[in-house]
């Protein structure tokens, strides 16, 4: 085991899996809550906003407009994304996992 450098100290510490999934969903949690509090409960969203609920690029949701996997819907000749299609097409993609 290469120790890095720092006088041959080294450490090795073994996470279980159960608890590496704890940590993650509480990040995900941490995440989700930092979100929803820049863009509120609104439930529709600019292109922006909603790569940022994605944690995405905007060219993504671009994208999966085109692709029929979120809805093309427009107001005033912008594009707006519903927050529950955002919701339906992340259920989805856990599904599939």
């Amino acid at each position: 085991m290469d120790c890095g450098g720092f006088a041959g100290l080294c450490v090795r510490v073994e996470i279980p899996e159960q608890l590496i999934e704890v940590i993650a969903a509480r990040a995900a949690e941490l995440v989700q809550h930092e979100i929803v509090g820049r863009i509120g409960s609104r439930e529709l969203l600019n292109v922006a906003e909603a790569a940022d609920y994605l944690r995405c690029a905007p060219q993504r949701i671009y994208e999966l407009r085109s692709s029929g996997r979120l809805p093309q819907t427009r107001e005033g000749g912008r594009a707006i994304i519903r927050r529950r299609d955002l919701d339906a097409l992340i259920a989805g993609a856990a599904r599939v996992v």
